[in-house]
């Protein structure tokens, strides 16, 4: 097919040549941007929106995203008591040490916490794991609640669920305006946004994608985890995210 397109694109330069014109030709191949454009979907803002596009630093993220007041959850939320050897700690210890060991065998920059029913601790685990990671050193966490139909993680940081990923997702803000901090250093959370009943055609659009492809890279030497991930069939089988070690 390739050498057909050629061929085809030759002629009709030829054809303009012999003419003694200009023949602007079209190359049905080529990439029209550059850079990675999510889908619009129905219910997306329209482009007057935010801009979603401008390369950014650590330092630009930390400028637009001033730490905010939070209240953990001081049962749950193990590592923000200041009681290093509570009871589960050690347990969290031992996994980011697992996860390291994989990590030097293959690539790992990104987790889903997820399981196949409710109420298995899918938002305990998440918040945790992110907590005992940035507790090294030069380690950065973003965690994003990607549960769009039963959010919950905001109220174990007790912090506000809206903006989040859902306004995100639909156009509304970019990602300084949906991303949180708290008094943990390095650790950035992106909280569930508005539930929403039918969340699948907004998680298929594209836009989640490009927001991991724009923080990545600013969590080098971290993890971004992530729970629940609404685009599964059934509404019990919600995940969470995480990204870079």
């Amino acid at each position: 097919m390739s050498r057909i397109h050629e061929a085809l694109k030759k002629a009709e330069l030829e054809r303009a040549a012999s003419q003694g014109g200009a023949t602007e030709v079209h190359d049905a191949n080529a990439n029209p941007s550059p850079e990675y454009a999510p889908q619009a979907t129905p219910g997306m803002a329209a482009s007057t929106g935010p801009s979603f596009g401008a390369a950014y630093s650590f330092d630009a993220l930390l400028a637009r995203c001033p730490q905010g007041l939070w209240h953990p959850d001081q049962k749950t939320m193990l590592f923000f008591n200041g009681d290093e050897q509570a009871y589960g700690t050690e347990e969290f210890r031992t996994l980011r040490s697992r996860l390291y060991q994989i990590r030097e065998k293959q690539g790992l920059r990104k987790l889903l916490i997820s399981s196949s029913l409710p109420k298995e601790g899918k938002s305990f685990v998440a918040a945790n794991l992110a907590q005992v990671i940035v507790r090294q050193q030069g380690r950065r966490v973003l965690l994003i609640d990607a549960d769009l139909r039963g959010p919950q993680l905001h109220n174990n940081f007790g912090t506000t669920s809206t903006p989040g990923l859902a306004e995100y997702l639909r156009g509304e803000n970019d990602e300084f305006g949906v991303m949180q901090r708290g008094p943990m250093e390095n650790l950035f959370f992106i909280p569930s946004g508005k539930a929403m009943t039918n969340p699948g055609e907004l998680v298929a659009n594209g836009r989640l994608k490009f927001l991991l492809s724009r923080v990545e890279p600013l969590l080098t030497g971290s993890s971004l985890i992530r729970r629940r991930l609404s685009q599964f069939p059934t509404p019990r089988c919600w995940p969470t995210i995480a990204t870079a070690f």
